[in-house]
């Protein structure tokens, strides 16, 4: 049985429903957010652009600084290859977007821009915040950037280099870090490097999210050390992603939570 199926089967049998759920927080975030159908005014001309990139046939020169793709190895990629193989699915991004308007994040980071898809969902979320999003590429960056100017997005700060050394440089120069978005450099040390930083900077209203938290068993490791955290108090497993909360409770608490969000 492959790493796949044997976690996700795991997970399944041991997630819950919301009519498993005892704790209001986290019912109420499957009620407002996780299970919010509604379309956002800013998800029609987003989703517009995405189409547009699942067609375009330009051929850029991809630099991967982190894990890489697993399924593409040539540098040489179409913008339709990377579309297709690296965008956030939609539900995901929209998700990303409710959690940002739900708890009203004003400076937030995105930890890979790749063509700047999950950008325009986080920036459209709060327009009078701020988005910082780290990219290594810079071929791929300027297809994000143009992206940005299509949807006339002015609250985003697009920075090219290595996650390594523009994170601390960002977490340096920013007061607090409301959101943080983790979807570069999928290894267990970079993710807890990653981690490790942005938590200096964190309040109790701060929300991060992990994405591909069972892409290896590396990004297992990694997820299971970030929930051990003691700043954390809440963590909630939606397999594909983990969602970390830092507000003030009597018990910590760590949950799984089955939905559909990924299958549709």
């Amino acid at each position: 049985m492959s790493l796949g199926v044997y976690s996700y089967l795991k997970f399944f049998f041991k997630a819950k429903t919301k009519y498993g759920i005892h704790s209001p927080f986290v019912y109420d975030f499957i009620e407002s957010v996780l299970e919010d159908n509604r379309t956002f005014y800013s998800y029609i001309p987003i989703e517009y652009f995405r189409n547009q990139l699942y067609s375009n046939k330009q051929v850029i020169k991809v630099n991967d600084l982190g894990a890489g793709s697993k399924k593409i190895k040539e540098n040489n990629r179409t913008v339709a290859q990377i579309a297709k193989n690296s965008l956030q699915k939609r539900k995901t991004a929209q998700l990303l977007f409710r959690l940002v308007d739900k708890y009203q994040c004003n400076n937030i980071i995105e930890i890979g821009t790749s063509l700047g898809v999950t950008t325009a969902y986080l920036s459209k979320a709060k327009k009078k915040g701020r988005v910082y999003s780290i990219e290594g590429c810079s071929s791929t960056l300027q297809i994000a950037k143009s992206l940005s100017n299509k949807l006339k997005i002015k609250n985003v700060t697009f920075i090219n280099g290595d996650f390594n050394k523009e994170l601390p440089k960002l977490i340096d120069q920013i007061d607090s870090v409301d959101f943080v978005y983790f979807d570069g450099n999928h290894t267990k040390a970079a993710t807890l490097d990653y981690f490790n930083l942005c938590k200096n900077k964190i309040d109790e209203n701060s929300v991060f999210v992990f994405d591909d938290i069972n892409w290896s068993k590396d990004m297992q490791e990694a997820w299971g050390e970030i929930k051990k955290d003691k700043v954390i108090t809440l963590t909630i497993d939606l397999y594909h992603i983990g969602l970390v909360f830092f507000h003030p409770v009597k018990i910590k608490n760590d949950f799984k939570l089955r939905n559909t969000l990924f299958f549709n």
